[in-house]
């Protein structure tokens, strides 16, 4: 047999082992991938089914829950309507207004709704000042 020839049968035979190896670590990594996404899909069907057993659960919790909203509802509209006044709006009852003037010796509150001696003494240190 020529040299030649042995040496490029012996290289197609090295290639084909390559292409075996190949083959093989490829088929591998293929059916571990595979068996990964198997897994994984086991995994969210486990999870829809929990959600599928939770789902009715919580409508019967909502329509509870929409027919205690609509109970409330009425109970409001039903004490709106029976108010005494019909020209008050809302629930609660107009304020009283505070007396025009205070009685006297009685100190009285301040804009921000605190009774202030000093800020009384301030207003009346100003009135002299502009006078």
């Amino acid at each position: 047999m020529d040299p030649q020839l042995k040496q490029i049968i012996d290289e197609l035979k090295l290639v084909t082992s390559s292409v075996g190896d190949l083959k093989s670590s490829l088929t591998q990594r293929i059916s571990d991938v595979e068996k990964t996404l198997g897994d994984r899909f086991q995994s969210l069907e486990k999870a829809a089914q929990l959600l599928d057993d939770w789902k009715p659960k919580i409508d019967s919790s909502m329509e509870d829950l929409r027919i205690e909203v609509g109970a409330l509802r009425k109970t409001v509209n039903r004490v709106v309507l029976d108010m005494p006044t019909p020209a008050a709006s809302g629930i609660l009852p107009k304020p009283v207004s505070a007396a025009a003037s205070p009685p006297a010796g009685k100190p009285v509150d301040g804009p921000s709704g605190v009774t202030s001696q000093k800020s009384d003494k301030l207003n009346r240190a100003i009135f002299i000042f502009k006078t």
